[in-house]
């Protein structure tokens, strides 16, 4: 496509006849504008030699008194060409001097961008973005097409356009991650296009104003049908034909896309061209100086592009790097001495100015006009007062007005020189006068009182609809009464308001139960103080008063209200609901002492705690000297210890300036008190402590981004809201509209208007019939009176349905109370039938009779569109019922059109249907990233099922088969199998149907279907490997990975419980359950068994899916087909499909991300509270919160510091889908290793010796390609992490022979897995290894030859020989160079980082697409054992004697520093506090002093105190996961080198010198902490005792039993596994020791 041509600048166009005569400088330009802006009037025309015929006040914001010489802002109305000519004149008269600073009044010439005629200027900026944009780094941002293809250009379109609309009022490190994922999911306009709106609105979740998404799924529509998919090059045709965008959107297409001179101006271009310009303006309230904004950004694109040619990169780098500048040097708090453009920067020269105190005589421009778009702000207004009779007729000037000295710097050009920093200082903080900041509105203040009315004979409250119209408009809340702004609101008086208001809805004479406290809500315009009211009904037969109203009241219960549409500000209603049940109220009220401010919640440790408590002073100041903490803190050095302590302070990392204000932490004194407060806070024992059951799982925290907002950051989103509500508002209107054009009707036992003084004059919506046929009861097509007035033929055929919904804009969805209707079984209508039937077989009786009670329950009709090539289907979902029915039009075979139906038979699958998947799999899907498994040599043929001729048969690989996948069963034993014995009668022909033998149903129904799909082989491992034969099954099972990737197809048996029950829809086995199918309307309608866009729950939850060896056999197969109890679902690996549905062909659908959000705002106060209670963030011990899912406004814990910072954090969910696949794409190597431990120990199996062998197809598939091995399930590449298992449930040894050794999760029965990052985005790196891993007899033979093998030379060789000889321990610190590959850090790992997660990662060309945590062998490197041949695990460490105590009789010992052990703590619960650890967690102590976690993989009752010695073993260092940013800076963060840290750590910290390392703190007049606190298996100490978290601060520990064998053999077991403080492991002063693990 020929691209349009750039516009020609204006300097190459004629100008334009000038209205008010020939362009001769500003003199008769001036008299024009003079002429066409100033009105005249008496006052004007006397004002010239008046003086100020008023008094100035004291104060004044802005001069708005007029003179002839100072127009600062005239209340005249200008007309659009008023305000053209005044924008003009900035631009049409010679250019103003920047080297000299304005006069106050000034021309319009004075704000002419110097950038316009300054070359120089222009290519600084534009070389400082080209290196800028390399650092950093955006997806989106990418070279420029010179000679693209239509299709390269439509992408790039696509891809700015997305890019853009996610970036307003978003962050961009939050957009990064959702940009990728977008066009991950649909990487071209046409894929979106064909998404249906609900697909995109999820996917949109988290980024807020989902009018954008929708916006953005309609203009790909259109631009897909109409326009051939690719957007329009023109800022105009943009605009015009595009929804949603607007001219900044617009023109960053057009010039970032396609090379056009347009300008884009957001909030940081607009602060950058005001301080270029120097315009002290408003530019967010005054359009005529936006417009001068705009029309410079345009000017100065079409100069620059000039030097392009007619089109080119030019005009997108200018506007990027305007945008750029603005976002990172001249932010609101400017970093001027490194802006590349401050030659041309006006706002710097007056800076300059300014700081050089330079003076010279105010001419006289009495002649002239004054600039129009400059206000003077206060300082200014006092000066020029001040001034004022000075000299008549003419406005004094404010001092960074003022010009130089003519007499000393005619010559001189101030800006030219470099500042000093003083200097720099005053020009940095005239610069932040630009532009001019409008004062706020004062938000306006109400009280209110909130009637929580409640039945006490079923628990229900009543609730009421808000008006249509107004604040939050028509949605549900508890009924509320606006108090009179003249109103004296006390107690007393609130509860006769209270009485009067309840008394006029219901009959509540008795039931006034009191006042619950005070609930602040702060909206952007409005304070709200709401005042809750509780009463109670006794009688549930007393009725509503009002009744006309009653359509606007429902009694619901507390559970109901979650489904309510509630807005985010009434979100609290529901919250106090739940509190009156769960006492959660009585938390926020009464032992908060009921806080005028609900999101400042002061927590006082005395509040936390029991009532006994309530008397303890506040924690000491140290203002005086008596209330200095009396402590004494004792350093402990590694390894030398000495009984005469030296205090060392540890270093610290500083957090980056965010803007809360200097330090608290100068003295160690306060900071040590602020930790024993913080404890104490945090560890206090509450009654009724709801922060006991904490939520945050690994799981959850997993699926959460959690961050500290920074100042910037703050003010940045300020900046965004303000320049999105103008467009937001705009199109929300055009939605409003086109709402407004309809009636709006709802079904509640009769259909009714939801406003009928409105809808007069509008029109029935499409999908609503007026006056329908009234069918017989007895028709198969009756539809009751709510379902006969709904127009289905509209739903399922009309693809843009006006309005989609019956409610309001912003919903859409037809929603009616007709729940009990639809789940009634004498009910005779065809489509509620469909819908109970539907459901009846996805919900459990319990559940469908909960539903039934409900008398107010909805439903909600939702249309489908997945583009126009799919058919429309319609979603119902329900009030009270969490599942859904997807509805869709039957076809015929004959005439399929994607995603419609299909009819399934009960009584048999449709094969045909599963070979055109097959063929359309195999002919038209590209390969696998990762190729599959070739068969071993040892395989070079292959023992299968020959269908044809009915008999076992050997064929050489590869060949074309199937394989069976099924549940052995208990009773696999008994059927058929191959052995020594049968194999002869198994290899003769027809022995499978001959009859001759029994043959399982399921291997016959196998058979079958192989034959039928065209396939003559099939493998089934009972039949295909001889049983009792060890070495071909080793064999075998070793080649798992080949043997499934290989097949064709795997058939999976997923609904049986043994081999007997054959595949359901096959032979003689029917499906469980039917196809629901009806007649509505003339259309045959039907249910989907099973939705694409989630985990398919028949396979999910089914048996199959539990067993150990199908866990390897679902994820090594390329295509599966499940014979469901419903139906065939089909699976590859480029999307799914289901034998009820027609597969789009032109696209494959995959279960979409979702994102829990529901899940998420439950759990809210417990992520506030896990956050507050952050060891790593004891730091800040005030803290407010801005939760996703909780408002616009934040909640605030607030400590007995309150003079402390408040920094605010941050958190929203993420997508993330939970199925039964392991995560490979994009992850990790050990991220994929650490998922499928966890999914594959929850499995179970029938022989525990099979343990080892069923993973072996899985540790295949993970190390495809890589140079690596796995010992008893532990993998090679993080062989230290991987030993870091811990038990999900009670464990049991595997004690067979040939078992597994008691260091990997495969030695034990039971659900094991490993600790995750944290958060989501969490701060956190790999942990460091701190053994010496013991060498082998063979070790040095192969390291000689590695070093041969790479060239090294024999003199090298020979010295390291000699010194493994004379000293081992030499040989030793090699080895741990060789594993850990540190002996070449230049051997091409490259370290990468993923800003969405925050996570460092490596990659390697030899290693292509693949991620690792930590670098590893590369091909050809040779692999040193760990362990000797019988499992035996040697190595040296440092240990702590480790010890089970009974805390509850044992006190804690502040000095002296002592004890050489460590306490297990037994019966701390109370005193110390055992939260919700389970049953194998326990607390790990130092002289009754917390310092760690551990979870033992043994029950407690082997432990034997008495006479067993338990080691705890240091293994690892590392760190507890913090909240981002990093407290070392992202600079340092990003550069941390996992290499690097561990040779450090190992060497130096570790095993080095004892001077050269850390000293450790520990303070010696501290309490030990309290109460129970978080329980996740992060090591939390006494913060009172040891020192704040930082990096590298943890030791993973084992917990090792010493035993001893009958011949004297020593040896050791691993029975847990921990974290613990490395200074609390110092102090107990470790020692050295051999291990012998097994």
């Amino acid at each position: 496509m020929a691209r349009r041509k750039s516009a020609r600048i204006a300097a190459q166009e004629p100008k334009p006849p000038n209205p008010y005569g020939p362009h001769n400088g500003d003199s008769e330009d001036a008299a024009g504008l003079m002429s066409a802006s100033q009105p005249s009037s008496p006052d004007s025309a006397s004002s010239a030699s008046d003086p100020d015929p008023e008094p100035r006040p004291a104060k004044r914001r802005k001069v708005t008194k007029h003179t002839p010489n100072t127009t600062t802002r005239s209340p005249t109305k200008y007309s659009k060409s008023n305000s053209l000519l005044l924008v003009q004149s900035i631009f049409t008269s010679a250019p103003h001097d920047g080297r000299a600073l304005p006069l106050r009044p000034h021309p319009p010439s004075y704000h002419q961008p110097l950038l316009l005629s300054s070359p120089s200027a222009q290519a600084s900026l534009l070389k400082w973005f080209q290196k800028e944009q390399t650092i950093r780094l955006m997806p989106w941002r990418k070279p420029f097409l010179t000679n693209p293809s239509r299709a390269d250009l439509s992408r790039r379109a696509y891809e700015v356009w997305i890019s853009e609309i996610m970036l307003q009022q978003t962050r961009v490190a939050t957009v990064i991650a959702y940009w990728n994922k977008w066009m991950t999911k649909w990487p071209t306009i046409e894929d979106l296009a064909q998404a249906t709106e609900e697909e995109v609105v999820n996917m949109w979740t988290g980024l807020g104003y989902y009018s954008r998404a929708r916006r953005i799924h309609a203009g790909a529509q259109k631009v897909v049908a109409e326009m051939q998919g690719l957007l329009p090059d023109t800022v105009e045709g943009l605009m015009k034909h595009v929804p949603g965008v607007g001219r900044y959107t617009a023109g960053a297409i057009s010039a970032i896309v396609f090379g056009e001179a347009e300008p884009m101006v957001d909030g940081n271009v607009m602060r950058v061209l005001s301080r270029q310009m120097g315009l002290m303006g408003d530019v967010k309230g005054d359009k005529r100086v936006v417009d001068v904004l705009w029309e410079a950004a345009d000017r100065l694109v079409k100069v620059v592009a000039e030097a392009d040619g007619e089109e080119g990169e030019k005009p997108g780098l200018w506007g990027q790097a305007l945008m750029e500048l603005g976002s990172t040097i001249c932010t609101p708090k400017p970093q001027c001495g490194k802006c590349p453009v401050t030659e041309s920067c006006m706002a710097y020269a007056e800076g300059v100015a300014l700081a050089s105190g330079l003076k010279q005589a105010v001419p006289d421009i009495e002649d002239g006009i004054a600039c129009v778009f400059c206000e003077l702000v206060e300082e200014d207004a006092m000066e020029a007062s001040s001034q004022a009779t000075e000299k008549k007729g003419r406005q004094q000037t404010s001092k960074f007005f003022e010009a130089f000295q003519a007499s000393s710097m005619k010559e001189k050009d101030v800006a030219s020189r470099t500042p000093s920093s003083q200097e720099l200082n005053t020009i940095i903080s005239h610069a932040q006068r630009f532009p001019l900041k409008k004062p706020k509105k004062q938000v306006r203040e109400e009280e209110a009182l909130v009637c929580a009315i409640r039945r006490v004979s079923d628990g229900q409250y009543l609730i009421s609809r808000r008006p249509d119209k107004g604040l939050l408009a028509g949605l549900w809340e508890f009924p509320s009464y606006i108090l009179p702004a003249s109103n004296d609101s006390t107690t007393k008086s609130r509860k006769k308001q209270a009485l009067d208001y309840a008394s006029s809805l219901v009959e509540s004479k008795d039931g006034y139960r009191g006042e619950l406290g005070t609930v602040p809500w702060l909206f952007s315009h409005l304070r709200l103080a709401m005042h809750v009211q509780l009463f109670e009904l006794d009688d549930s037969g007393r009725s509503l008063r009002t009744l006309p109203l009653e359509s606007n009241y429902r009694w619901v219960s507390s559970d109901e209200i979650e489904s309510e549409s509630m807005g985010t500000a009434l979100n609290w209603h529901h919250r106090v609901s739940c509190n009156i049940k769960t006492l959660e109220l009585r938390l926020w009220s009464k032992k908060m002492d009921q806080p005028k401010d609900r999101r400042r919640l002061k927590l006082e440790p005395s509040k936390l705690g029991p009532s006994a408590n309530n008397d303890a002073s506040p924690p000491k100041t140290p203002d005086t000297e008596e209330n200095k903490p009396k402590e004494t803190p004792v350093s402990v050095s590694q390894p030398d210890l000495s009984t005469q302590h030296e205090t060392v302070e540890s270093e610290e990392f500083k957090r980056p300036n965010l803007g809360l204000g200097p330090s608290h932490e100068a003295q160690v004194e306060e900071r040590s008190l602020e930790r024993e407060a913080q404890e104490k806070q945090r560890d206090q024992p509450d009654d009724d402590n709801e922060c006991k059951e904490n939520p945050m799982s690994d799981e959850n925290r997993e699926l959460i981004d959690v961050w500290m907002q920074t100042e910037d950051e703050a003010r940045a989103e300020e900046e965004d809201n303000v320049m999105t509500r103008d467009n937001y508002e705009a199109n929300f209107k055009e939605e409003v509209a086109l709402h407004n054009l309809y009636k709006h009707h709802y079904f509640d036992e009769q259909w009714l208007l939801y406003s009928k003084e409105t809808s007069k004059d509008r029109k029935d919506e499409d999908w609503f019939i007026h006056s329908p046929t009234v069918l017989e009861a007895t028709d198969p097509q009756y539809l009751c009176d709510m379902c006969r007035h709904v127009n289905f033929t509209v739903l399922f055929t009309h693809r843009n349905l006006k309005p989609q919904g019956n409610k309001d804009p912003s919903t859409a969805c037809i929603e009616l109370y007709g729940l009990s209707r639809v789940l009634n079984e004498k009910s005779t209508c065809s489509f509620c039938n469909l819908v109970r039937e539907a459901i009846e077989q996805q919900c459990t009786a319990e559940e469908l009779a909960k539903a039934r009670q409900t008398k107010a329950g909805k439903i909600s009709i939702d249309i489908l569109d997945d583009g126009p090539d799919c058919a429309l289907r319609l979603e119902v979902g329900f009030s009270h019922l969490a599942k859904k029915v997807i509805m869709q039009r039957m076809t015929s075979e004959d005439e399929p059109f994607a995603l419609q139906g299909l009819p399934v038979r009960k009584d048999a699958a449709n094969i045909p249907r599963l070979c055109n998947w097959i063929r359309t799999c195999e002919g038209s899907h590209p390969k696998l990233h990762r190729s599959i498994h070739a068969f071993s040599p040892e395989m070079e043929t292959l023992r299968v099922i020959d269908v044809d001729e009915g008999c076992l048969v050997t064929v050489p690989t590869p060949c074309r088969y199937a394989c069976l996948s099924y549940v052995w069963g208990k009773n696999a034993t008994s059927l058929v199998h191959l052995t020594l014995e049968t194999k002869a009668t198994l290899e003769s022909p027809g022995i499978f149907s001959n009859g001759s033998i029994v043959i399982s149903q399921t291997y016959l129904d196998a058979i079958k279907v192989t034959r039928d799909i065209g396939l003559r082989y099939l493998w089934i491992d009972a039949l295909c490997i001889v049983q009792d034969d060890d070495a071909e099954k080793a064999i075998i099972v070793s080649q798992m990975a080949a043997v499934y990737g290989n097949a064709v197809i795997n058939i999976v048996a997923s609904t049986n419980f043994s081999p007997d029950g054959g595949l359901p829809g096959v032979g003689s086995t029917p499906r469980a359950r039917s196809q629901v199918v009806k007649q509505i309307q003339g259309l045959s309608v039907g249910a989907v068994f099973h939705d694409a866009r989630q985990p398919y729950h028949e396979i999910e939850d089914a048996i199959w899916n539990s067993r150990a060896w199908t866990f390897q056999e679902r994820h090594l197969s390329q295509r599966t087909v499940y014979f469901t109890a419903s139906q065939l679902y089909f699976t590859c690996p480029h999307g799914t499909a289901c034998e009820d549905t027609v597969r789009n062909s032109t696209r494959d659908l995959k279960p979409t991300v979702p994102v829990d959000r529901p899940k998420f705002e439950e759990a809210i106060y417990p992520l506030m509270f896990y956050i507050w209670s952050d060891p790593t963030q004891t730091e800040f011990p005030n803290k407010r919160f801005k939760l996703a899912g909780t408002g616009t406004e934040s909640d605030t814990l607030v400590s007995t510091r309150e003079e402390l910072p408040t920094p605010t954090y941050r958190a929203m969910p993420v997508a993330a889908y939970r199925s039964g696949t392991l995560p490979m794409e994009g992850e990790t190597l050990w991220k994929t290793y650490r998922e499928a431990v966890n999914m594959y120990t929850k499995r179970k199996m029938t022989w525990q010796s099979d343990a080892i062998n069923a993973f072996q197809g899985v540790t295949d598939l993970i190390s495809q390609g890589v140079n690596t091995t796995f010992w008893y399930g532990i993998p090679e590449f993080a062989f230290d992490q991987a030993l870091l298992w811990y038990p999900q449930e009670p464990l049991t040894r595997r004690t067979y022979l040939g078992a597994a050794p008691s260091w990997s999760w495969a030695g034990w029965e039971g659900h094991t897995k490993y600790r995750g990052r944290g958060w989501h985005n969490a701060i956190a790196v790999a942990p460091f290894n701190v053994v010496h891993w013991l060498t082998h007899p063979s070790s040095i033979g192969t390291v000689v030859r590695y070093l041969v093998a790479r060239g090294d030379s024999p003199e090298r060789v020979a010295k390291i020989v000699q010194a493994a000889k004379e000293q081992p321990k030499s040989l030793n610190s090699w080895v741990h160079a060789f594993l850990y590959q540190l002996e070449d850090l230049d051997d091409g790992w490259k370290d990468e980082k993923d800003t969405s997660r925050n996570e460092l990662y490596f990659s390697h060309p030899a290693y292509p697409g693949l991620r690792f945590t930590y670098p590893i062998n590369l091909p050809g490197k040779p692999l040193l054992p760990r362990h000797l041949p019988d499992g035996t695990l040697p190595f040296t460490a440092r240990s702590v004697e480790a010890r089970f105590t009974d805390m509850s009789t044992t006190a804690h010992k502040s000095i002296p520093v002592e004890d050489e052990f460590l306490q297990i703590g037994l019966n701390d619960a109370g005193k110390y506090g055992s939260g919700s650890r389970r049953p194998w967690e326990f607390a790990v102590y130092h002289q009754g002093y917390r310092a760690g976690f551990l979870s033992l993989n043994v029950p407690l009752s082997s432990i034997d105190r008495a006479s067993a010695s338990y080691r705890l073993v240091a293994m690892s260092r590392d760190m507890v996961p913090q909240i981002a940013p990093p407290p070392c800076g992202w600079d340092l963060y990003w550069n941390l080198n996992p290499r690097r840290m561990q040779d450090s750590v190992f060497f130096d910290e570790e095993w080095g010198r004892p001077e050269e390392r850390r000293k450790w703190t520990v303070f010696t007049d501290s309490e030990p902490g309290r109460g129970p606190g978080r329980e996740n298996g992060d090591p939390r100490w006494d913060l009172g005792r040891y020192e704040t978290p930082a990096i590298n601060d943890v030791y993973n520990v084992l917990l090792l039993e010493n035993k001893t064998g009958e011949n004297g053999e020593w040896w050791e077991e691993r029975i847990g596994v921990g974290k613990i403080h490395v200074g609390a492991f110092w102090i107990a002063r470790p020692v050295i020791e051999k291990f012998a693990l097994r």
